[in-house]
């Protein structure tokens, strides 16, 4: 299994989230995945979701003869902290700025 930071290589591609976008609203096989990318063919599918499914963000389940993929929304937890962590610093920042400026214009007038 790919390193738990690896999430992020995993997400960098635009296709593979197009991907996540696509499982996030349904369950799909790969041949589903592929016709729904135009231009791609099912073993490029498949690359990109054994990397997303290396990283834990796709889930591969055997249904019948398919092989159903689903997001793994708890893969994707780390990633929603980091992000609001990131949120947070910024808009700290951004409101000591907003303060600061609306101090010193408070203080000219």
């Amino acid at each position: 299994m790919i390193p738990e930071h690896d999430i992020y290589s995993a997400i960098a591609d635009p296709t593979r989230r197009r991907v996540i976008a696509m499982l996030a609203r349904e369950d799909l096989p790969a041949g589903a995945v592929a016709h729904r990318i135009d231009g791609m063919s099912r073993p490029a599918v498949v690359k990109h979701l054994n990397i997303l499914r290396r990283s834990g963000i796709v889930i591969t389940e055997k249904q019948g003869r398919q092989r159903i993929n689903r997001l793994n929304p708890a893969a994707l937890q780390d990633l929603k902290a980091w992000v609001a962590e990131i949120d947070r610093f910024w808009e700290t920042r951004l409101t000591r700025l907003k303060d600061l400026i609306e101090s010193e214009e408070w203080s000219d007038g």
